[in-house]
């Protein structure tokens, strides 16, 4: 399975640090790599040092992650930079629930072997469960053919947003939890 790199815009706030440390917690061969400085070319760049074909660049909005921009790494031998990060989906936030911050906090298994994704059907859980497929490599869940140690994330619909837990192959809850208010999927054209 690729590698996904994980990390922050500019200036992060601390719980959208804590919330990218959840995340590589619980994504399968995920990086959390500090930005700094680093523009969107030297971050390509990190990302191919490092084997990541996928970057996740978590934003925030008054102390709270607020989007999660997804990219995939394109190598591009017309340019003087090499490589550039192409859009794959966006989720905008509704909030977020740290793994310390749950009830019965439980370290995730930090070696998982797969990734899948479950939805129930709902419009806005469809977009963020092919999100999670296109960008976070998640794979739709098919109970014939698992793969031992997986994590699962599971889209329920709320009220107005779409809710995604992780849970262990024993059914655990694990990682943070994330309320998504919507969802912007790319084509290759347009991303708006």
């Amino acid at each position: 399975m690729p590698r996904i790199l994980i990390t922050t815009s500019h200036r992060p706030a601390p719980r959208s640090r804590s919330f990218i440390k959840d995340l590589a917690a619980v994504i399968p061969n995920a990086i959390r790599f500090t930005r700094g400085k680093s523009t969107f070319v030297q971050l390509a760049i990190a990302a191919h040092d490092l084997g990541a074909e996928r970057v996740v660049i978590v934003n925030n909005r008054m102390g709270n992650p607020y989007t999660m921009d997804v990219y995939q790494l394109r190598f591009v031998p017309a340019s003087a930079e090499l490589f550039e990060l192409e859009k794959i989906c966006r989720l905008v936030l509704r909030g977020i629930t740290l793994s310390r911050e749950a009830r019965n906090p439980r370290p995730p298994y930090r070696a998982y072997a797969a990734a899948y994704v479950v939805h129930n059907g709902a419009p806005l859980s469809v977009d963020a469960a092919e999100c999670f497929i296109r960008g976070l490599m998640f794979q739709a869940y098919e109970a014939s053919r698992l793969t031992k140690p997986f994590i699962t994330a599971v889209m329920r619909w709320r009220d107005d947003f779409v809710e995604a837990v992780f849970r262990d192959h024993r059914g655990v809850r694990v990682g943070p939890v994330i309320r998504i208010r919507r969802v912007i999927l790319c084509t290759e054209h347009s991303c708006a």
